[in-house]
């Protein structure tokens, strides 16, 4: 199983990449709510995390067992049996892949702001 690691990438050339890739890891030990998850789920890539990074959980961007696997920062072994399983399971990466694109379709900033003005609302009558 050939592995690129690209290092820095200019934004110019983001799109191709993204398109170019299987799965996206990011094993950060840490970082807030990176914005490489959202452009991945996108388009359709599957999630490879660290637990460190603040973008999981069942509302947010990567949902454990749905589009992403979360493994303990800095398990370097936990890490790579994510990688190769990922690398073995191409039918659990299809699956990742279909979930990521429905997940970043419920995270619309429209159905945030409707969902906002919902609340006031609620708020409003009662």
């Amino acid at each position: 199983m050939p592995v690129t690691l690209l290092g820095f990438v200019n934004v110019d050339r983001l799109a191709e990449v993204y398109c170019s890739a299987d799965i996206l890891a990011h094993p950060s030990e840490l970082d807030p709510h990176p914005l490489v998850l959202s452009e991945a789920a996108c388009v359709g890539l599957p999630l490879l995390i660290s637990d460190r990074v603040g973008a999981a959980g069942p509302t947010d961007i990567a949902r454990e067992g749905e589009n992403a696997v979360v493994y303990p920062c800095g398990d370097v072994q936990a890490l790579a049996d994510a990688l190769l399983r990922l690398g073995r399971e191409p039918e659990t990466v299809e699956r990742m892949s279909k979930a990521s694109l429905r997940i970043f379709r419920e995270l619309d900033t429209r159905k945030s702001v409707a969902g906002a003005l919902a609340a006031i609302e609620f708020c409003r009558e009662a």
